[in-house]
């Protein structure tokens, strides 16, 4: 059996493992936007899209918040329910 302190440092490494890879996608989309000119979005997240504005290429984003947070805990969940269930298994 698990220990809440064990559970709750598994949800943190979780949470910050999410939020790395969210904020890792955006920054892909981003440059991918920046290099190839194309509209990018990831559903839900972030949506880019190339302009020019003062005869220089700009790109316009829309965050998502919601979607992020939303994408950042499921990931974490994912990542918490694997290692517990690993962890249980080697014991």
């Amino acid at each position: 059996m698990n220990s809440p302190s064990r559970i709750t440092v598994h949800a943190i490494v979780g949470l910050a493992v999410g939020s790395a890879l969210v904020f890792i996608a955006a920054i892909c989309s981003l440059l991918i936007a920046l290099v190839t000119e194309w509209t990018v979005e990831i559903p839900g997240i972030i949506s880019i899209w190339p302009t020019v504005e003062n005869d220089a290429r700009a790109l316009i984003f829309d965050p998502n918040p919601l979607g992020m947070s939303i994408a950042a805990v499921a990931i974490a969940a994912v990542y918490g329910a694997v290692t517990v269930r690993r962890a249980s298994r080697a014991a």
